[in-house]
């Protein structure tokens, strides 16, 4: 009986779709496309310009197309094929359709089973955005004051191995309004176009709050105006725009910066500080004198929303606009699917459909177990770490 049942439910997955149904996806993709949902992703026959005049003279059937056109468009796509473009572009991941259209190509190949048309995707995918936006959307509130960013230049060596140092740069994020210290990173002083993201990463992750009607269980704060004294690299200013916030340069300071490169730093002239205990000795200066050190205020709000709904999960995971802020390290998929980086092997379902191809990674600042990994600048998936064992074999 049972291997009766689970044939019942392979013949309706294979099932197609009913004609009504595709003509619905396919009419709801095209009045989205009209209002500039995903207009970058329209197949090339679409003139946007041309069927928002043909629809504002006829009306809704301005949408639909004829019966053979369904045919042709959604030939070969079944429950499964839907259920399958639901899992991969309605997750936290951010999958773009162009994307989802690649892995649904290559999944489609493995398994001799025919290839959807660009347009049945993509008609499929705009269908499904509300559901989409569920999983990606996360749940903002501006603050009042802007964000600075400054650097601090002490004149201390920061050792890494035997014999070899680095002068630091530390990168520091200023609420504006509070003049309490939200982040900073310390890392060599030619390296700012990495600590720069990597810092503002951590004044972000750092202002989350739990709240019981936010997606995910979070809030995130962020501001509405970010001022600095160092340039952004193109790419995070592209990211900050993404989040609404608006990037301005300036030749001033602050004051709170002004006071540290007045006293700390010249209190530390000459010492070879480990980088650790660099980060201690400014953290302890700013709570003692502000009373407001980050890594301190940090460790007391872990202690304090530990139980809370999605605070401890991975923000870049919550937050898919975070992980453009991590770090980029090039990579290459193996025949056995995995992504080798030093002494890790980032592995995933997906991962086995590209074998020998260049891919990108960002490593997780949560846990070095996880890793994006990126195909062509686009978000394929988020792989796990195995740890590599002396026998040559692997574990989580």
């Amino acid at each position: 009986m049972m291997s009766s049942d689970l044939q019942i439910g392979r013949d309706l997955l294979d099932t197609p779709l009913t004609m009504e149904m595709y003509q619905r996806m396919h009419a709801t993709a095209l009045q989205r496309t009209m209002r500039g949902l995903h207009l970058h992703a329209a197949p090339d026959h679409i003139d946007v310009e041309q069927l928002k005049q043909f629809v504002a003279r006829i009306g809704f059937d301005g949408c639909l197309i004829h019966p053979s056109d369904v045919e042709r468009i959604f030939a070969g796509v079944t429950l499964k094929t839907y259920q399958t473009i639901r899992e991969i572009y309605c997750s936290r991941l951010g999958r773009s359709i162009a994307i989802v259209y690649r892995i649904l190509q290559r999944l489609c190949q493995q398994e001799s089973l025919p290839i959807p048309t660009y347009e049945a995707v993509w008609a499929v995918c705009l269908y499904l955005e509300k559901r989409r936006r569920e999983s990606v959307d996360v749940s903002v509130v501006r603050t009042t004051g802007a964000w600075w960013i400054g650097t601090l230049s002490p004149a201390v060596r920061i050792p890494v191995e035997k014999d070899a140092f680095y002068l630091p740069g530390i990168v520091c994020i200023i609420d504006t309004q509070t003049q309490h210290m939200l982040a900073f990173r310390i890392a060599p002083l030619d390296t700012l176009a990495e600590s720069i993201p990597l810092a503002l990463y951590d004044a972000i992750a750092a202002q989350r709050q739990p709240h019981p009607f936010a997606l995910a269980g979070l809030l995130w704060q962020l501001p509405r105006r970010i001022i600095t004294e160092e340039t952004l690299s193109r790419e995070c200013s592209t990211i900050c725009k993404r989040m609404g916030i608006q990037v301005e340069t300036t030749m001033c300071t602050q004051p709170l910066l002004e006071a540290l490169r007045d006293t700390w730093a010249t209190g530390l002239d000459g010492r070879i500080l480990p980088r650790s205990q660099c980060a201690a000795i400014l953290d302890s200066f700013l709570e003692r004198i502000h009373g407001y050190g980050p890594i301190r205020e940090g460790e007391r709000r872990d202690e304090a929303f530990a139980q809370a709904q999605g605070y401890n999960q991975d923000p870049a995971a919550l937050f898919p606009l975070l992980r453009a802020l991590l770090p980029e390290r090039k990579g290459m998929i193996t025949d056995d699917g995995l992504v080798i980086d030093g002494y890790l092997r980032y592995a995933d379902q997906l991962l086995h459909l590209w074998p020998r191809t260049q891919v990108t990674l960002r490593h997780s600042a949560h846990s070095t177990n996880i890793a994006w990994i990126f195909l062509e600048g686009e978000i394929l998936c988020q792989a796990k770490g195995l740890r590599r064992v002396r026998d040559g074999g692997t574990r989580f």
